[in-house]
């Protein structure tokens, strides 16, 4: 199995609000079509500019206790927008997707998920579909609500779920503070990696890295802009910057 998810950036105008990458969303839906085979596959993708402005406008990744409920709804209707764009597209190239929303699974505790309904994920692969969740805004035991980023559900899928490969697809490769690429990152590697201009409310290029850290499997961050990158990784092509630890789970 893997676990792949598609960054907001690939398939929306990040910085501007609720702005679809149409052309892009079918092109990676095109090629998640003629990669995908018999092996089982989890998809998750980012809210881009339908969540991001809106939480940054809202300040709801801060820890204060009195987000506005609407503010919440408004920013959940938004992401579920887009998941409805790229599932739709999907659909069209006969991927049987089938969204899973976070919120409706998920409860986190000052952002830290203490509850996800695993079984529903688990049914979904066993019928033959194609699990589709996001980045979403979901209930908090102490904040009403946090934000839950597409990268934190996949480093905690792929530590729940065993997947053999994670793969972030991303509009940029891994570079480092001189703008050189990095083919191999680790733990003590951290510091050298360069960040994106774009809004971003979830932590960006270092965050994903600190997030496949977190997992046992074989993972890997790639430039998906590449025409067949995305395509290629899904066949089983190792492409990209390798995310490194050893094989106790232990960052190295």
């Amino acid at each position: 199995m893997k676990i792949i998810k598609i960054g907001g950036s690939l398939i929306t105008d990040k910085d501007s609000y609720k702005t679809p990458d149409t052309h892009e969303i079918n092109r990676i839906a095109r090629e998640i079509s003629k990669g995908i085979n018999s092996d089982r596959l989890i998809l998750i993708h980012g809210a881009g500019s339908f969540g991001h402005p809106l939480v940054k406008k809202f300040k709801l990744n801060k820890k204060s206790t009195n987000k506005d409920l609407f503010s919440i709804l408004k920013v959940q209707d938004s992401v579920r927008e887009l998941n409805r764009l790229f599932k739709d597209s999907l659909n069209k190239e006969k991927i049987p997707a089938y969204t899973i929303h976070p919120s409706s699974i998920t409860r986190t505790e000052n952002g830290e998920i203490i509850d996800l309904e695993l079984n529903t994920i688990r049914q979904a692969l066993k019928e033959g579909y194609i699990p589709l969740l996001y980045g979403d805004m979901v209930l908090d035991t102490k904040n009403r609500a946090s934000v839950l980023s597409g990268d934190r559900l996949v480093s905690f899928l792929a530590q729940e779920l065993k997947p053999n490969k994670v793969g972030m697809a991303t509009t940029t490769p891994v570079l480092d503070k001189n703008n050189q690429k990095i083919d191999l990152i680790t733990q003590t590697d951290l510091e050298n990696i360069g960040e994106s201009n774009s809004t971003d409310v979830t932590g960006g290029m270092l965050n994903k890295v600190n997030e496949l850290l977190k997992t046992r499997a074989k993972s890997y961050i790639f430039n998906a802009k590449k025409r067949k990158a995305l395509e290629k990784f899904i066949k089983g092509k190792n492409i990209g910057t390798e995310v490194e630890y050893d094989d106790k789970g232990k960052k190295t």
